[in-house]
Order: C-alpha cells, then sequence, then structure tokens
C-alpha cells in the first residue's frame, strides 16, 4: 500500500515535533529556537517520512507475499483441478461374444471428435437381453432374462432401474438372494486401476493430500445402478443354462411405480472423459511440462521398486512462485524506492532521473493494463519433476509416469444426450446409446480470487471423514503410512452399525471391521500391536467424524 502524499506530509510534521520535543529537554535548549520553520530540517524530516512509510509498505508487501504463499501451500491441488465429463450409457455385447471384462482399456470415442473416454468401474458385461418381466405381487417382479451362450459368471455385472421411486433393492434366484453393491455403498465400487485405491494412496505420497476424484464423478451420476458383487454362480444354477429367472422385490415403493422393460437396463457403464498418458523421466530429461490437457493425478507403476527412493513432483510452475503479479510488484517496488531513496540513484552515470522514471512509471501502466485484460488467458504450466537420486548407481536410471488427464470443458458442445460413443472393441456400435443426460466438464480453476476461497474452504473441511468410503481409505492410508501393511495384506474393511455396547438404548455406534491376511510380515511385526492400532484409529477416526457417535474398529488375522 502506498502512502499519499498529504498522510507523508502529516508523518514529517509528527517527527519534526517529535524530534523538537526530545531535544529541548537537553541542555542547550535555547539554540532551537525557529528550527520550526529551518526549510533544510524539514527536507530532512520529510525523507525519514518517506523511508518510514516506505517500511510500512514493505512490510505490508510482505506480509501479503507471506499469506499468498501459504495459501499457495496449502492449497492441495486436487481442490481447484478440472473435471472430467461423464456419460452412463447402457453398452450390448456383440452376438459372438458372451461376456467381456470391462477396464482401463476399454476406451470410447466421441463420435468423430477424437474425444476418447474410459470406463469408470471394472465392470462385467454379459450378453443377456430382457425376455419378459412380470408382476408377481405388490412388491415382486419376475425377470425372465436369456443369452446366446451359457452364462458362467455374474460378478461385477452392472444394471440400472430408471424409475427411483423405491427405497432398496434385493433380486433372488430361485429364492437366494443375490449380493448386490447399491448406488450409495461407495467404498465397495469396483474401481478400474486408473481410479483404485492404490492410485489415491501412492498419490498421496506424491502429491500433497490429492482427492478420489472417482467417487465425485459417480456420486454426480442421478441414477439408480447396482452392481452383483463377486459370487459363485453354481450356489444359484447348479446347473449350465443360458436363462435367468431373477425376482425384483422393491420396498418403500408407490402406486405410481412403474417397471417393465423400459425402466430396466442392463451393462450400464460409467464413462468419463480421461486420458492416460506416459513419460519418461530421467536425470537428462527432469522435467516435463503437461500442456495437452487438463492434468488429474499419477498412476501407480506397475514396478514399484524403480521409485523406491525417487521423488516424483507435481508443480504448478508460475502460480506458486514468480508469475506477473509478482513482476508487476517487484517494478512497483523499484518506483517506490526511487520516491524514497532517490539518492541511492544518483551514482549512475548518464542517469537522466525524473524523465526515466517518468517512462518507467509508463511501461508500468502498461504491463499491468496488458496483465488485467489478459487475465483469463494467462494459465500456469503443470509441470512433471524428477528429484535427483540419492543413489549414485541411479544417476542414470529412466522411469515412465503414467497419469490421466482430460479435456475439461472443451467436451461440452459435443456431449448431449444424443451423442455416439463407439467402442474398438466387443460391444455393438448400433446400440450403445446414453440413458441419462451427461454430466459437463469443467476446466482447471485459474482465478485467483476462486482459488483462495477453495483455499479458506479446504483449511475448514479438510481432513473430514463423513461416509464408509472415508473411513475406509483413512484406514488403508494410515495402516499403510504407519506399519507398512499395503494393500495386498489387507484382505477386506467392512463397515457397519450396531446398538451401543457400553450404554443400552443411547444410540448406535459405527463399527470398523479389518481383516488381515494371514501374512508372516503381519504375525512377527503387527499382531503385538493389534490393540494399539484399535484404539489409535478409534480416536483419530472419531476426531474427524463429527464425533456423534462412538467409532470401534477390530482388527484381525485371517487364520
Amino acid at each position: 500500500m502506498n502512502r499519499t502524499i498529504f498522510e507523508t506530509r502529516q508523518r514529517a510534521e509528527e517527527l519534526l515535533k517529535e524530534a523538537i520535543a526530545i531535544w529541548r529537554q537537553g541542555a542547550q535548549s535555547d539554540a532551537l529556537e525557529g528550527l520550526e520553520e529551518d526549510p533544510v530540517f524539514f527536507l530532512l524530516m520529510s525523507a525519514l517520512a518517506y523511508q518510514a512509510n516506505n517500511f510500512d509498505s514493505e512490510l505490508e508487501r510482505l506480509k501479503t507475499d507471506v499469506l499468498e504463499d501459504y495459501l499457495h501451500t496449502l492449497r492441495p491441488y486436487g481442490l481447484g483441478h478440472a473435471i472430467p465429463a461423464v456419460a452412463v450409457v447402457k453398452a450390448p455385447l456383440q452376438a459372438n461374444i458372451a461376456e467381456l471384462n470391462v477396464n482401463a482399456n476399454n476406451l470410447f470415442t466421441l463420435g468423430n471428435t477424437g474425444y476418447t473416454f474410459m470406463p469408470l468401474l471394472a465392470t462385467k458385461a454379459v450378453n443377456l437381453s430382457i425376455q419378459s418381466i412380470v408382476r408377481l405381487d405388490g412388491r415382486r417382479w419376475k425377470v425372465s432374462l436369456k443369452s446366446p451362450h451359457i452364462i458362467s459368471d455374474l460378478s461385477y455385472f452392472s444394471f440400472a432401474i430408471k424409475d427411483s421411486i423405491f427405497s432398496t433393492l434385493s433380486v433372488s434366484i430361485k429364492g437366494k438372494v443375490l449380493p448386490l453393491i447399491s448406488p450409495w455403498q461407495y467404498a465397495d465400487l469396483p474401481f478400474n486401476e486408473c481410479f483404485s485405491v492404490d492410485n489415491l494412496l501412492y498419490n498421496r505420497q506424491q502429491v500433497f493430500n490429492p482427492t478420489p476424484i472417482g467417487l465425485d464423478l459417480f456420486a454426480q451420476q442421478n441414477i439408480r445402478v447396482y452392481h452383483v458383487r463377486p459370487c459363485n454362480l453354481k450356489r444359484f444354477l447348479p446347473t449350465e443354462t443360458d436363462q435367468l429367472e431373477l425376482v425384483f422385490e422393491f420396498s418403500e415403493i408407490t402406486d405410481t411405480f412403474v417397471f417393465d422393460k423400459s425402466k430396466l437396463v442392463l451393462n450400464v457403464l460409467f464413462l468419463a472423459n480421461v486420458k492416460q498418458n506416459t513419460v519418461n523421466l530421467s536425470a537428462k530429461n527432469p522435467v516435463f511440462r503437461v500442456d495437452s490437457n487438463h492434468f488429474l493425478h499419477l498412476l501407480r507403476p506397475t514396478e514399484e521398486q524403480l521409485f523406491g527412493n525417487v521423488q516424483i513432483d507435481i508443480r504448478h510452475v508460475a502460480a506458486d512462485r514468480f508469475n506477473l503479479g509478482s513482476l508487476l510488484r517487484l517494478l512497483q517496488s523499484l518506483i517506490d524506492k526511487y520516491d524514497t531513496d532517490f539518492y541511492a540513484f544518483q551514482a549512475l552515470e548518464e542517469w537522466k532521473g525524473d524523465r526515466t522514471m517518468t517512462q518507467l512509471r509508463n511501461i508500468l501502466a502498461k504491463l499491468a493494463e496488458k496483465v488485467r485484460n489478459n487475465e483469463n488467458s494467462l494459465k500456469s504450466g503443470i509441470y512433471l519433476m524428477l528429484h535427483r537420486p540419492q543413489i549414485s548407481s541411479q544417476e542414470n536410471m529412466s522411469v515412465a509416469v503414467n497419469y490421466l488427464t482430460t479435456d475439461g470443458a472443451r467436451v461440452n458442445s459435443f456431449l448431449t444426450r444424443e451423442s455416439v460413443l463407439q467402442a474398438a472393441y466387443g460391444f455393438d456400435n448400433n446400440q450403445i446409446a446414453l440413458i441419462a443426460p451427461p454430466t459437463p466438464g469443467y476446466d482447471e480453476v485459474d482465478k485467483e480470487k476462486a482459488k483462495d476461497e477453495l483455499a479458506r474452504y479446504y483449511m475448514t473441511t479438510q481432513d473430514r471423514i463423513v461416509t464408509p468410503s472415508d473411513i475406509k481409505h483413512f484406514c488403508l492410508a494410515e495402516l499403510m503410512a504407519r506399519y507398512g501393511i499395503g494393500k495386498e495384506l489387507i484382505k477386506s474393511i467392512s463397515i457397519g452399525h450396531r446398538p451401543q455396547q457400553v450404554y443400552r438404548g443411547c444410540g448406535y455406534e459405527i463399527v470398523v471391521d479389518i481383516l488381515l491376511t494371514d501374512n508372516t510380515f503381519i504375525k512377527r511385526n503387527f499382531e503385538i500391536l493389534i490393540p494399539q492400532v484399535e484404539i489409535l484409529l478409534s480416536k483419530m477416526l472419531q476426531v474427524r467424524s463429527t464425533n456423534i457417535y462412538p467409532i470401534d474398529v477390530n482388527i484381525q488375522i485371517d487364520k
């Protein structure tokens, strides 16, 4: 903040009065008569006032820079990154294919645009068609499905119910209930390898607090999609068959609820506008700029040992260090220095004095105007950086880094309810169609004001645990970071509820059951710590949650 001429003159008069008041207390106070009107003395006091005001301005500017650096340091990249567009489609298989495992390799293309879409979930597409749907009673319908092939497996088979006016759904085969993953059971969703928990944990090692974007993309979809949990179909159908007789039972339905062939959709896929990329970082080429699309997150490497002593860093260069705003502030500081410490410029040869400074002020004004006019087009770059290896034997190493990008908002004008998505293999492209309005994509947040608001929101809400999925991810991250127990050593994590065991009738408590594999490492290094870890995780979860309900953590080894 620059002080006005009036403030500077006022400050000079105050300094003059303070100096004279101090001197009058000395032994030679008679020699101070008329000093108030001495022009030379007033000039010295004015120069001192200019310097004092400039010190205040520099201090305020320093405070601003420190706060901005703090916000940039605190603000995780995932808080303002781009959001991919998502389309929910029905994807029947070609007649000659019985089933197909759908994963990140099954890419879809949006018409002739070149925009690619990747399945968000790792599901199984089964060649089934609806033969009939017959109502049995007020809550149950019999659904007959047929396949041109023998039906061998239904694990992660997906279907959608278009009429959402019901509470819960139960599906049974010959009286045996088929295990389902409901739309609200986020912690059990079968995300593909690009959005899996492994990638989330890996990114938390490399990037400051990334967000599980896969959960957010799924939660945006307002459609009831169910997935069959892994199960042995022979328990339900002892003999081979190409037909299924399912009983759908709905709860809390109304008279307006409709369930027929038009309301049941098979082989439902969530397609996200993301693309997998690969770049090789080495000691000779340690920096790579991501400039084609918006960066989302890193993918866990296939050979983990390459990253044992190697740190991959993601930096928003020109946004968190020295950018155009910093350049303008530095130039303004130089001009302010001329006003307060002009004598320091006099030793320069061929210095033109005020004329040179006037030209510099004009240049500053033009630069500031250009920055304001191009504020929306000036974007910082995202760089992948390889840190210098600490071991001499790794100086010539090369690391293949995989990451995801998205087109952001560019795809929105081409993605509509009538859009055509084409698959490269396995699916019948003539029957692929959207079953719900697509959710648009968004570009990365680049306005400083919006980023500051996101940082403030993050400071008040970060590390909050609300959903069962939050609890599951927190336990996975803590077991990995504190005790070296990776996901491959954890057989399952289930979250449930039960009445409180201590105070009967006072509500319920949240129960977290963690089942570990029967492993030598766990028995030798971790089994003795289980009681302490249970208490630690319980308290950490309670502190990070709303703390309304007690949380009980139980850890067992599958023996």
